[in-house]
């Protein structure tokens, strides 16, 4: 459902109504939002299946019903074809809304005074023929991100299994097809999202939190029994030539089994991807639905909703339709075909119409060659009568003639009328006519038969193609999207299609693909529990014939969702590391020069114990051979399969057990398979006689061992396919099978040699030359012929571009050395001395250079053949020669310091002029300064000229530290900023922190005031009121006559500073506000000042009257 907040929701669950508002973007760039413009009614969206099966690997596509007031022509000069419309859903009362995404205006709107316009999202897009630039084989994830590219549309998914390769491409394949097969893998349907990116809706019946659908507009109609999955069948459309059925994949059961076709999986992967999706919807059970709800914007295709009965019955219902219109009512549907007592196959929506379409090409062609007899027929009938006339003459003197079946026009059937622009047949007595010619040349007819067609182009529905015999040899079917070549036409020549394409079958066939654990059960307790997971794995080994290819193939791993494990590209071997489920399996495909591939699967299932049984226990089967090879004279080697069933314990050793037998024999790749031998009794070891079996090349043996007589509880099973013996081929029979009878041109006979195009060389080793051949040799040369390259037993050598009898490059057992131009001086050389740089080189005994050895960098020269140290210019200091060298761990610089212009770096750095860093420099260990040291003034950094300013030194003392001092200004109460000082450091304590101190003056120009008048406030009855305290502090000492801040506050806030916390979550301290609390006492002075000059005058007077 679209998620909205609670404040929506309670608003929509109260009845407040729902409107619709859309951002219109028009062809031109023009742009405008429709609000009260939309008018009441048809206006809606659909989010639809529209399958009337349940829907697995479809591709939704949204459409958008949208009605505009256009009574005042206001929408006339607009454009709305091909506009964008961006709509939203709101509630007045709220800003949020629900943004129902982006649509486009796909047919050409009808003005009038409403305005209808129907929009789809960009899944319309994906309405056309598949094309692409990648090269096949391609995995299927990189399919769907290069169609979302090439058709501009967003991604947003992933999937558990695009790496599945897809080989082909079927005909006339849309990209929502190949979207909606992608999707069919994941277990899913493709649909675009609101914010217009491709995602795959997956069917999830284990979900947790499962909403409830009960407000109903009218009551809700639901299926009558439950719907149950049994099973899943995925076809691909290709026929199975060796039992004449179709190539599918199945798992589960009959009963309810939902068939789907995928042509994008090839027929040996259909199992795999059956399994993908039997795992996630198999055992689902829900039922149909159809109901009208009340307005609700919130549900969506592909969710999971609960409805209830008259009954108030509780049932799952997966919704896979939801459309309604705004302010109206919406209709959800669960479709899926109802179950059918009796009934198998569940078809889905794609795979009914590509089995309709195929009925009806058998039927069109069946009905055309009657229709072809029924016209002979009724031309040779000599019974048939002829036609009546009827001429009606025009207004300006023309005729128009009818020609007709009955003696008048009113009562005939079959009418031929003839203008002046056409002629026309008709059948129904000449109110229609479907078939006829017209003068400017175009024929209107059912069928057309012709000696010969001779035309620009062709734009048919079936183009079919026949021999003498009237048999079809050709048939191109343009609605169904196939096309059908008969096997026995040749193609170019030699053999015909049916021969060529069983000689590259049993070429196929002679890959075998061998594990050497095809099942394994896993012993648990009663519960289903492992104390400890055991060893379980299984290794691969893959023949051609009876040569291990095994290096030169690659791999594809599909695993069950509840199967955990690891596959080894070194040792091609998997191990599984849990399961969770009750079985599981693992899918390990091969693929030998991209073409030839071959499955195996691996399962693992539990055993369970009982109450008392014990888990950790492992069985396994051991042979003493793992292929069988069938030689020239159809005989098997080994002749005898020896078979022993062993269990271990955890890690204890491998113990040999009795087992019940069963063999088994397949003729069909392991399609099917036939009971050959039973054993009544339980035996340590089974010998079979493989020659008594009467086996031809690449059948299949399969023995499995079983703990019980009833053959229940399966321990272990093993495969073992017969392979032809190259032995047995002749050289031709290899080449054929390699180049696939020529047509593969990486391998190829001409003119008496064998020639291997390096093109196509994949893996292997090269051997060149050997005991019989000599010294090998490799060559190459350049587009000229001239030799550029030259590999023999020597070593290698390359030649100058310009003169290919120079050598420039040599790589020798004793060295590397590279020349100049003229291939006689040394550049560089590598052996194992080290690596030389020649500065100087006349020949191997004259010559200077920088080496760079064992221990180190050092200078050479070479006179006469005598080498020693080279040194320029004064050579009194007679140093060992090593500039650079690696000793006592150490690398050391043999100099006693290295100067330059200006600097030395010895034991100490000094430096006689400036030392400048372009970046950040950092001192790991103590530093001071003798002399000045100053820094930029923070204030002039961006100046031309910055002043610089000597730092604040702190002490060294602990608890008397300071890290940093910062100024700053606090907002008092009544509005003006009061300066302060931070200091940021130790009082009295390790611990740092910040404390402000205050400026004892604020601001009190009269430039800055206005208003000025005498206070009224009462100042002496304030300081009055004012605490003088005596305290003692926290961190020790007492002070005898003070304030307390927080007291003073209280009085008036103006009188304290700070308080709180600051961004270190320190203690911001208070602190008295001094100046403003001047104020007070100043203006209490004042007045207690007019208190005494009043009490003197008062006293004066009464003295005046007592004298």
């Amino acid at each position: 459902m679209i998620s909205v907040s609670n404040a929506f929701r309670e608003k929509l669950e109260a009845g407040e109504p729902v409107r619709m508002v859309v951002d219109i973007t028009f062809p031109d760039g023009t742009k405008k939002t429709i609000d009260e413009e939309i008018m009441n009614g048809d206006n809606g969206f659909t989010d639809c299946a529209e399958s009337s099966s349940f829907p697995v690997g479809t591709s939704v596509c949204k459409t958008l019903t949208l009605n505009i007031n256009n009574y005042e022509e206001q929408w006339k000069e607009y454009e709305f074809y091909s506009a964008k419309i961006h709509a939203y859903l709101k509630i007045n009362s709220l800003a949020e809304k629900i943004d129902k995404g982006i649509y486009t205006v796909t047919t050409p709107e009808q003005y009038s005074d409403i305005i209808t316009i129907t929009a789809l999202d960009d899944m319309y897009k994906a309405n056309k023929a598949y094309t692409s630039g990648l090269k096949l084989p391609q995995s299927l994830i990189n399919l769907v991100r290069d169609a979302c590219e090439t058709i501009g549309i967003g991604m947003n998914l992933t999937m558990s299994h695009g790496d599945i390769i897809i080989r082909s491409i079927p005909d006339n394949m849309t990209f929502r097809q190949l979207f909606g097969y992608a999707a069919m893998v994941e277990s899913a349907n493709a649909r675009i999202d609101y914010s217009g990116n491709l995602g795959f809706i997956k069917w999830d019946f284990e979900k947790a939190d499962i909403p409830d659908l009960k407000n109903y507009g009218n009551p809700p109609v639901l299926s009558s029994d439950d719907i149950i999955i049994t099973g899943i069948r995925v076809k691909n459309g290709q026929s199975n030539d060796d039992t004449d059925s179709e190539y599918s994949g199945m798992y589960g059961k009959e009963g309810y089994l939902l068939e789907l076709e995928n042509e994008l999986i090839d027929s040996d992967q259909l199992e795999t991807v059956a399994s993908i999706i039997g795992e996630q919807i198999v055992g689902a059970r829900f039922r149909n639905l159809e109901g009208d709800l009340v307005y609700n914007p919130l549900v969506e295709f592909g969710d999971m909703v609960y409805t209830y009965d008259r009954l108030g019955n509780k049932y799952l219902t997966p919704l896979t339709d939801v459309s309604g219109n705004v302010g109206g009512l919406t209709t959800v549907k669960t479709q899926a075909d109802d179950p059918i007592r009796g009934s198998s196959d569940y078809y889905s929506e794609g795979t009914k119409a590509i089995v309709a379409a195929r009925q009806m090409v058998k039927k069109e062609t069946s009905a055309r060659e009657e229709a072809v007899k029924r016209l002979e027929q009724k031309i040779s009938d000599t019974n048939a009568s002829g036609m009546f006339c009827t001429d009606v003459r025009q207004e300006d003197g023309s005729t128009i003639r009818y020609l007709h079946d009955k003696p008048t026009l009113k009562e005939s059937s079959n009418v031929i009328k003839v203008t002046s622009e056409a002629i026309g047949i008709s059948n129904d007595g000449g109110k229609t006519y479907p078939y006829g010619i017209t003068l400017d040349g175009e024929t209107i007819t059912r069928l057309l038969y012709a000696e010969g067609i001779n035309a620009d182009y062709i734009n048919a529905g079936t183009i079919l193609v026949k021999d003498k015999d009237k048999n079809v040899i050709f048939e191109a079917d343009m609605d169904a999207g196939s096309v059908y070549i008969s096997g026995n036409v040749q193609i170019g020549g030699g053999k015909t299609l049916d021969e060529t394409l069983k000689e590259f079958a049993a070429s196929a066939k002679n890959m075998t693909i061998q594990l050497s654990n095809e099942y394994q059960g896993i012993p648990v307790d009663s519960n289903g529990n492992y104390s400890s997971f055991p060893e379980c794995s299984t290794q691969v080994t893959v023949m051609y014939g009876a040569q291990d290819i095994t290096e030169n193939c690659s791999y594809t791993i599909t695993e069950s969702q509840n199967i955990s494990g690891s596959w080894d590209e070194v040792e091609h071997m998997y191990t599984v590391g849990s399961l969770t489920a009750d079985s599981g399996w693992i899918d390990i495909r091969a693929t030998y020069l991209e073409n030839l591939s071959v499955l195996k699967r691996f399962t693992i299932a539990k055993q369970y114990a009982g109450e008392q049984g014990t888990a950790g226990r492992t069985y396994f089967m051991r042979a003493d051979a793992d292929i069988l090879l069938m030689g020239a004279d159809k005989k098997i080697t080994p002749n005898i399969l020896n078979l022993r069933p062993y269990y271990r314990d955890g890690q204890e050793d491998a113990k040999n057990f009795y087992a019940w037998w069963t063999i088994e024999k397949s003729v069909d790749n392991g399609s099917s398979w036939e009971d050959i031998s039973t054993y009544s009794t339980s035996m340590k070891l089974i010998q079979i006689q493989l020659n008594t079996l009467s086996l031809e090349a690449h059948d299949m043996i399969r023995a499995s061992a079983y703990a019980d007589k009833e053959k229940t509880i399966l321990c272990d099973q093993q495969t073992f396919p017969v392979a032809l013996d190259v032995s047995a081929l002749s050289q031709k029979d290899i080449v054929e099978i390699l180049s696939n009878n020529g047509a593969w041109k990486g391998l190829y006979y001409l003119n008496n040699h064998l020639y291997i195009s390096f093109d196509a060389a994949k893996g292997g080793t090269v051997i060149l030359g050997g005991a019989n051949n000599g010294n090998g040799q490799l060559k190459l040369y350049d587009e000229n012929g001239n030799e550029v390259l030259r590999l023999n037993n020597g070593g290698m050598a390359m030649n100058s571009a310009s003169d290919d009898a120079i050598t420039i490059f040599r790589l020798l057992r004793t060295g590397l050395f590279y020349y100049d131009s003229t291939g006689t001086k040394r550049k560089v050389s590598i052996d194992t001395g080290g690596l030389a740089v020649y500065v100087d080189y006349t020949d191997a005994n004259n010559y200077k250079m920088l080496k760079l050895g064992k221990y180190g960098l050092y200078a050479a020269k070479k006179t006469s053949g005598v080498e020693e140290l080279w040194m320029e210019g004064d050579t009194s200091h007679k140093w060992d020669g090593y500039i650079i060298r690696y000793l006592n761990d150490l690398v050391r610089i043999t100099a006693n310091a290295v100067y330059t212009d200006g600097s030395s770096m010895g034991d100490n750095l000094a430096t006689s002029g400036t030392l400048s860093v372009a970046k950040t420099a950092g001192l790991k260990g103590g530093a001071y300064v003798q002399g000045s040291f100053s820094f930029e003034d923070a204030e002039q950094t961006t100046a031309s000229s910055p002043v610089r300013r000597r730092p604040i030194a702190t002490a060294g003392t602990e608890g008397k530290k300071i890290a940093y001092m910062a100024s700053g200004t606090t907002m008092s109460s009544d509005g003006f900023e009061v300066d302060h000082l931070e200091i940021r450091g130790q009082f009295t304590t390790k611990s740092y922190y910040t404390r402000k101190f205050y400026s004892g003056s604020a601001p009190s120009d009269i430039r800055l005031k206005e208003n000025i008048k005498d206070s009224e406030v009462n100042a002496l009855e304030l300081v009055n009121w004012m605490q003088v305290r005596q305290f003692d502090w926290k961190k020790g000492g007492h002070q005898n006559i003070g304030f307390v801040a927080d007291e003073l506050e209280k009085i008036d806030p103006k009188l304290a500073l700070g308080g709180g916390y600051d961004e270190n979550g320190e203690m911001d301290v208070k602190q008295i506000n001094t100046p403003y609390l001047l104020n007070y006492a100043i203006k209490a002075i004042q007045e207690l000042n007019a208190k005494v000059d009043e009490q003197e005058k008062r006293i004066k007077k009464l003295e005046r009257r007592l004298q």
